[in-house]
């Protein structure tokens, strides 16, 4: 099975010059037929590759981000050719062929712009500084939103039961917005050469962070639609159910991110630059792979409760009905979020698996769109799972009404609601007294 391996650049006028740059580590012996010959193909050097698998550097020009060289090595440990030697003199030889194409792209761009060096640059860093202010404006406006909603939930639901989920859900997207702004704080503050090694913790920490808090995300979802799937099937959600729905919730992120971190650190030893290469390593699907379980299990759950809410139609006691209007419309409103996510989730994944955009105006639109996919979660789930949901507001009317109603019945449906069931401490959290 072929393989990519990526590289950094590595320039030179003669193959002495790519041992050279290259260092001591290629002045090894490798199994003949085994690994392809370091070799210089006039324009880059190219490293001993293993036999069967497609190497990529990136390309020798500027603003060569996101664009790559490609040179491939047969099974049999010899530089792969393009076309028959006869038609095409040249290609026969030990340097092989080297796929130059997005390279060429990038010239014809610039070519066909008639700008200089300097102003292609400049217009490439002018959007890259627009792109971070973008970023640092959409996270703020994310974490305003989920604290906003966590207020909404505590305040003016009176911390119902649904807050109990939704409240971590909310803290998990608010932890991952934060994270990122302030490792790109640092990024822009902290220049000097004497704190690389830090820097190069700090990032490490920084991407473990931010796949906890992401995994955690979708877990946290998860819980919510089982919740939604209990009310759906008129079970009591019980002390033990709420205790299993913290441990998924909190269980989900913890194991996948500690298994993630274990294997990039101890068994690959992907030790080097901060993680830099995981993107391109099979570890990768370690959190990946979680990640849509929960999100194809969340859509599974979420379509069951919406047909079974439908089936109810209007069949029921006044105050029951009640209830199950608003848990239809909580659960209508978390179906749509899980659409959406799922949605820019598939597309981010997809993306990060190109191979490179062929102009700097498609990347550049790239990176915009992966600003607004990634820092924009927290406003979706704000929006949909509490500005625009009925059911918080269900709930500060079914509070105030509560309020001037002390009879016998009032207060057994008030125990049974899903809106009014109160936390007076931190020990109620898993109490049975008033869990329905």
């Amino acid at each position: 099975m072929e393989f990519k391996q990526d590289t950094g650049a590595h320039l030179g006028n003669s193959l002495e010059d790519c041992l050279d740059a290259l260092g001591n580590f290629y002045d090894l012996g490798y199994p003949p037929g085994k690994f392809c010959n370091v070799t210089f193909d006039g324009i880059l050097c190219w490293p001993p590759t293993l036999a069967g698998s497609t190497i990529r550097q990136a390309c020798p020009t500027f603003n060569s981000e996101g664009f790559y060289a490609y040179k491939s090595c047969n099974k049999d440990g010899t530089w792969a050719v393009i076309g028959d030697p006869v038609d095409l003199p040249g290609l026969d030889n030990s340097a092989g062929f080297t796929d130059y194409t997005q390279c060429l792209t990038i010239a014809s761009l610039e070519t066909s712009t008639a700008t200089s060096e300097e102003a292609v640059s400049s217009d490439f860093h002018r959007a890259m500084r627009i792109g971070e202010i973008l970023q640092f404006i959409l996270s703020s406006v994310s974490i305003v939103s989920c604290l906003i909603a966590i207020l909404f939930y505590i305040i003016i639901a009176r911390r119902g039961m649904r807050c109990r989920v939704v409240i971590p859900l909310f803290l998990s997207v608010m932890m991952y917005h934060m994270m990122s702004l302030v490792a790109m704080t640092l990024r822009h503050t902290d220049k000097s050469e004497d704190e690389v090694h830090r820097r190069d913790y700090f990032c490490k920490l920084e991407i473990i962070i931010l796949k906890f808090s992401e995994t955690a995300i979708y877990s946290w979802l998860m819980v919510l639609a089982i919740f939604y799937h209990l009310k759906a099937l008129r079970s009591p959600v019980t002390c033990t159910a709420m205790c299993v729905m913290y441990v998924i919730g909190l269980g989900i992120p913890i194991v996948t991110t500690g298994t993630w971190y274990i294997c990039v650190t101890f068994l690959i030893k992907m030790d080097n630059s901060c993680f830099v290469d995981f993107l391109s390593h099979p570890s990768i699907w370690l959190t990946v792979t979680p990640k849509f379980l929960c999100i194809m299990v969340t859509f599974c759950m979420l379509v069951v409760c919406c047909y079974a809410f439908f089936r109810y139609g209007d069949n029921g006691h006044a105050e029951q009905l009640g209830d199950i209007l608003v848990a239809r419309q909580g659960t209508h409103r978390a179906f749509m979020v899980s659409m959406i996510l799922t949605t820019l989730e598939l597309y981010l994944l997809v993306s990060d698996f190109s191979k490179g955009i062929p102009g700097m105006d498609e990347y550049t639109t790239h990176y915009f769109l992966w600003i607004v996919c990634m820092r924009t979660r927290g406003l979706f789930l704000a929006i949909f799972l509490c500005f625009v949901d009925k059911e918080i507001w269900s709930c500060q009317l079914s509070t105030l009404e509560s309020s001037h109603d002390n009879s016998k019945a009032s207060r057994e449906h008030k125990k049974n609601n899903i809106c009014t069931t109160t936390i007076e401490d931190f020990e109620d959290l898993f109490t049975d007294d008033d869990i329905p």
